[in-house]
C-alpha cells in the first residue's frame, strides 16, 4: 500500500477520505478499517465526480495508482482513448485541492505512454516533479513488480524549505539511503532546463520538457538480510518459519458460492510492496534535495 510505504519513510499519516470503484477492494478495506489496520475514512466509489472542492487546501497531499490499462503492455495501450483513463479527473482535483505534495504509482510503461502529459501538467500546475522506476525485488522480494513512482511537491514549499535551510532554521543531513540488492543500472532523473530526452528501461526515448535522464550503476550486494523476511522462491526448500505449501482446488476461492478468485488476484496484481513505496519515497525526497 502507497500509504503504508509513505508511513514507512516519514512517519504516521491521517487519511481523509479514500477513492475505490472495485467492489472487492472496498470490501477488504472496509474490513481493514473494522480491524484498525487502516484508517476509518469515508470511500468515495467514482473518482470522476469526486468532490475535490470540499477539500480545498484542507490536506497535504494526494497519494494514488491511477489505472494503468491506458499505459501497459498488457494491454491494447490506447492512452487517452483508454475509458479507465482518469488523469484528467485526477488532475482536476488537484488543482481543486492544491495540496502540499502528490505521491503517484504506475506500471513502468506509463514512461513511454502519458507520463510526459503528467509531469508538464503538473509543473504547469506549480510543482515540482521527481521521478523513478523502482521494484519489489529491490527490496529483497522474490519478485519483480517493477513500478514507476511521481513525487511532485508544490514550489513554495520548495522556496520555503530551501530559505529555512539556508537561514539555519533546519538542521541535520539528510538520511543516507542504503538500498541493497541494487544489481542492475537504475534510471535516474535529474532536473535541468531546456528539452532532452528521457530514457526507460527498453532503450527507447521520450521527448518531456525541462528534464533530463542519467543512468548511474548501483553496486551489487547479497541478500543475507532479507533471507528471513521474504518466503523462499521457486525451486527453492522452504523456510522453517514457512507455512507448508499446499496445491489449491481448481475451483479457486469461494464464500457462499461467490467465486473471488479473480477480484483476489486483480487486487493482488493491483497491489503495491510498502517496502517498495518506502524506498521511493525516501529516493525521490532525496532527489529533491529534502533532509530528513
Amino acid at each position: 500500500m502507497l500509504e503504508r510505504g509513505l508511513e514507512r519513510a516519514v512517519g504516521p499519516v491521517t487519511v481523509a477520505a479514500y477513492v475505490e470503484i472495485e467492489a472487492f477492494c472496498i470490501f477488504n478495506l472496509v474490513a481493514q478499517m473494522e480491524q484498525g489496520v487502516v484508517d476509518p475514512a469515508p470511500v468515495w466509489t467514482d473518482a470522476k465526480t469526486f468532490p475535490a472542492r470540499s477539500f480545498h487546501r484542507k490536506i497535504h497531499g494526494i497519494i494514488g495508482g491511477y489505472p494503468c490499462q491506458p499505459f501497459s503492455l498488457a494491454g491494447k495501450r490506447q492512452g487517452e482513448a483508454d475509458p479507465r483513463h482518469l488523469w484528467p479527473y485526477l488532475r482536476s482535483h488537484i488543482k481543486s485541492i492544491r495540496p502540499v505534495w502528490c505521491f503517484f504509482e504506475n506500471v513502468d510503461d506509463h514512461l513511454t505512454l502519458g507520463f510526459d502529459t503528467v509531469y508538464k501538467e503538473l509543473r504547469a500546475m506549480g510543482y515540482r516533479v521527481e521521478v523513478g522506476i523502482y521494484s519489489a525485488e529491490e527490496v529483497g522480494a522474490p519478485h519483480e513488480r517493477q513500478r514507476i513512482f511521481i513525487l511532485a511537491l508544490a514550489d513554495t514549499y520548495c522556496n520555503g524549505y530551501s530559505k529555512r535551510l539556508a537561514d539555519g532554521q533546519i538542521t541535520g543531513t539528510q538520511k543516507r539511503i542504503e538500498v541493497k540488492n541494487r544489481q542492475r543500472q537504475r534510471l535516474w532523473i535529474e532536473p535541468t532546463s531546456g528539452c532532452e530526452t528521457l530514457a526507460d528501461t527498453s532503450g527507447s526515448k521520450l521527448e518531456i520538457g525541462v528534464q533530463q535522464s542519467t543512468w548511474e550503476e548501483c553496486p551489487a550486494t547479497e541478500r543475507s538480510c532479507t533471507k528471513d523476511i521474504w518466503p523462499s522462491g521457486q525451486g527453492e526448500y522452504q523456510h522453517d518459519w514457512e507455512h507448508p505449501r499446499v496445491i489449491e482446488s481448481g475451483v479457486g476461492c469461494t464464500v457462499d458460492g461467490y467465486n473471488f478468485r479473480e477480484d483476489l488476484l486483480r487486487m493482488l496484481g493491483n497491489g503495491v510492496v510498502e517496502q517498495t513505496a518506502e524506498l521511493a519515497m525516501l529516493d525521490l525526497l532525496n532527489k529533491h534535495g529534502i533532509a530528513l
